[in-house]
């Protein structure tokens, strides 16, 4: 979510992917299918909509943040840093 947020033109789902693995081994990138699931879900819920982008040689889908998901996304950074002081005062 956190990317998509970052991206609010969209982004694609290998880029999601990419920016999720780094550089730490580009071999995963091929078993990053359950990228596209969670960003189905993500669009069931109304938290990321999508376009098909076409040119002559291809065409890619690209996932934009909704509004509603910049609000969901908002309110699970409070709840994150809520959690995180409970964890750091233990």
């Amino acid at each position: 979510m956190r990317i998509l947020f970052k991206h609010k033109e969209g982004i694609h789902g290998y880029a999601v992917a990419q920016y999720l693995i780094g550089d730490s081994d580009k071999n995963l990138l091929k078993s990053i299918g359950n990228i596209y699931t969670v960003l189905r879900r993500f669009q069931k819920a109304n938290l990321v909509e999508s376009l098909i982008e076409s040119n002559e040689s291809d065409s890619k889908i690209v996932y934009t943040i909704t509004q509603e998901g910049i609000v969901t996304f908002k309110e699970m950074m409070v709840l994150v840093t809520h959690f995180q002081s409970i964890i750091n005062s233990i």
